[in-house]
């Protein structure tokens, strides 16, 4: 029996293959920091395994983002992120993909989500046609105006991408293989 069972960052992965489950996310348990993240609207720090991202005001939401591998038509991703809001709840917090030449792709979201708790936002993508460069993964937080936003923070944990674009790979979302973890 070739059935294997693994976790990625209290991701449980289960299936029937060989290929040992990869995020593709660089520090997406923020051990290294802030390394390989970058914020737009932001600034960026981080504590206990956990991004602090903390609003500029200089736009009505915040994002922190990555760019981790190259654009692959087709390639299809699951992609899974822990957010809290210690004390100022957004309008909504989206985790997204996009890439040069490809509209914006909404992997999950959580309209107005509660302050002090943390979300799990997932989700599938297959990349279309039509996308270049690299993939950035954004988890932005939107409000009301940027004076909301100003001195607004989102705390980001457990970020992973995983390529489940085979039929062996760790996940395939018509099937239960992967199941993230409960809060």
């Amino acid at each position: 029996d070739d059935t294997y069972n693994d976790t990625v960052d209290e991701l449980t992965v289960r299936g029937k293959s060989e290929q040992t489950p990869n995020n593709l996310i660089k520090n997406g348990d923020f051990s290294n920091g802030t390394a390989d993240w970058s914020g737009l609207a932001a600034t960026l720090s981080a504590a206990n395994n956990t991004l602090i991202v903390t609003g500029t005001g200089a736009l009505n939401y915040m994002n922190a983002y990555q760019a981790p591998f190259p654009y692959v038509e087709g390639k299809k991703i699951f992609v899974r992120a822990k957010v809290r809001f210690p004390s100022v709840s957004p309008t909504s917090v989206v985790v997204w993909v996009t890439a040069t030449g490809m509209q914006t792709m909404n992997i999950g979201s959580t309209p107005a989500p509660a302050v002090g708790v943390w979300h799990t936002i997932y989700g599938t993508a297959t990349l279309p046609a039509g996308g270049t460069g690299q993939l950035t993964i954004r988890i932005n937080a939107n409000y009301a105006s940027p004076a909301i936003q100003t001195g607004s923070v989102m705390e980001v944990k457990d970020v992973v991408v995983l390529d489940v674009t085979t039929a062996n790979a760790p996940y395939m979302p018509d099937a239960p293989f992967v199941n993230p973890s409960p809060n």
